[in-house]
């Protein structure tokens, strides 16, 4: 069972060797016989057809009746083999992070009319060479990339996916353990880039990266050239100033259509290169863009207000195709922007561990469930942070994380400008449960309560001054986006 045993001393071969040995141990009932098939699959010419053709492999040195046996009673320790797997030497890429894949791969099986909980999987190139539905049973692969251009890969972990299964649920639940076992093998620690997942367009990247936002993991997928998505909502002054006569305020902001390049507006990141197989690579990027989510299908069971979820959009071009065919546009989306400066100042205000709240009004601090007045927030998990409401920093503090944010960026090549430096720095500390200082309501003669949703932006009361209280006799306030009562966490009454 040792390759090293027959004087093979390599290293590569010695962890072949050990793995090998960790694989045996794997196995709890049968472990000769379904060693001797893996082995005979592994190492048989050309693809496996019939169980009876496998068991007349070399590698297989008992009869058929012990295949079927180890198939039908044979036992395997799974998570023990994954937790292996999860420590194995991976490949990595020129800067260290670890690059995970996911896709769905089907097992076909179209003539197996009893098998349990089949699906229609979709596959390209069977027979006419088109789309085709043919049943069978798919599987959510998770495996680790090397740079260069390789199709080898270090499979990480597999899942059958169930009849209507929510690819996306599954797909994250699958990774969020995959990514637990790496950390505990040590193959990630808090001073390394976060781990880069890749998926393709059959996922929904911006709720997969919603789904794994507290985990050290950055998302990049490809997008249908058919997606809309939306710009930021106005802020309360922008809306004022804009609209005059009042009204409500919207809750997204204009429209970004792919396949309407008059509705993209400047880029905020452009660049070129030259390669040797695609000619030009022209680059383009535009932050702060959204999905406009609806209520149903995925997002149905969503408690509370559907999030908004703000990532970066990049639309990549060359000249020419190695195949020479048409280069279409390619769209991918990061699931998030300026994360290395997210993780930068998180990590200033975990390190200060606290908060006090000496220069904060009395009635706009919240207190612990011990009666502590000084706030530990969490900068890990957002969902962390207790239901008694946010923190309002000083003006003080505001200045000394948006100086360092501005440094941070100009470290990195980057810059932002006023408006934008602050809603980054807004959102950033919203997520550790800290909110800016609201400031001034507007005076419009509307009622001057405010309110600080989800993203940490400060939202006045769009009602008239002075409105009455509902039948809960508790005074009801509305800002278009966000319903809220007196003494809700992160109001301020009307002054």
């Amino acid at each position: 069972m040792s390759v090293v045993e027959q004087g093979v001393q390599d290293e590569p071969f010695a962890e072949l060797s050990r793995f090998r040995g960790v694989f045996y141990n794997c196995l709890t009932r049968r472990r000769d016989a379904l060693f001797e098939l893996t082995d005979a699959v592994l190492c048989t010419d050309g693809p496996v057809k019939t169980l009876v053709g496998l068991a007349l492999a070399p590698e297989h040195r008992r009869g058929y009746g012990a295949l079927y046996g180890a198939l039908n009673k044979g036992r395997m320790d799974v998570e023990q083999l994954r937790a292996e797997l999860a420590g194995l030497p991976l490949p990595r890429a020129a800067d260290g992070r670890l690059v995970l894949a996911v896709d769905v791969s089907p097992w076909l099986r179209p003539d197996a009319d009893t098998s349990d909980a089949r699906s229609f999987c979709h596959t390209y190139g069977r027979g006419e060479a088109r789309h085709q539905m043919i049943p069978g049973w798919p599987y959510s692969w998770v495996v680790a990339l090397e740079s260069g251009r390789t199709s080898w890969v270090a499979p990480l972990d597999a899942v059958r996916l169930e009849p209507g299964a929510d690819a996306a649920a599954v797909t994250a639940a699958q990774l969020r353990y995959l990514v637990g076992r790496l950390i505990a093998a040590g193959q990630w620690s808090p001073d390394d880039p976060p781990m880069l997942i890749v998926a393709d367009a059959g996922y929904d990247v911006m709720r997969l990266a919603w789904l794994l936002r507290d985990l050290p993991v950055e998302i990049l997928g490809r997008l249908r050239s058919d997606r809309v998505m939306r710009r930021p909502a106005p802020t309360r002054a922008e809306f004022a100033l804009a609209n005059p006569a009042g009204g409500r305020p919207p809750k997204h902001g204009s429209e970004f259509i792919f396949k309407d390049s008059r509705t993209w507006g400047a880029p905020d990141a452009e660049t070129k290169a030259e390669t040797t197989r695609y000619g030009t690579a022209h680059a383009q990027s535009w932050d702060r863009l959204h999905p406009e989510l609806q209520g149903r299908a995925a997002w149905r069971d969503h408690p509370g207000q559907l999030p908004v979820i703000e990532g970066t959009v990049v639309r990549l071009q060359v000249d020419h195709l190695p195949s020479g065919g048409d280069p279409k546009p390619l769209w991918l989306a990061p699931g998030g922007h300026c994360s290395a400066l997210k993780a930068d100042i998180s990590g200033r205000w975990h390190q200060c561990g606290r908060y006090h709240t000496d220069e904060v009004p009395a009635d706009h601090v919240a207190e612990t469930p011990d009666g502590d007045e000084e706030l530990r927030w969490s900068c890990q998990d957002p969902d962390a942070v207790p239901d008694v409401g946010r923190t309002i920093i000083t003006d003080e503090q505001y200045d000394e994380v948006r100086d360092s944010a501005d440094r941070f960026l100009k470290e990195h090549g980057l810059a932002l400008g006023g408006d934008d430096l602050r809603g980054l720095v807004m959102e950033i500390l919203s997520g550790v449960g800290l909110l800016l200082p609201p400031g001034d309501p507007v005076p419009d003669g509307t009622c001057t309560a405010l309110h600080a949703n989800a993203a940490g932006e400060w939202w006045q009361c769009g009602l008239p001054a002075g409105h009455a209280a509902d039948r809960k006799q508790r005074a009801s306030h509305d800002a278009g986006e966000d319903l809220w009562f007196e003494g809700d966490p992160d109001t301020i009454p009307p002054r």
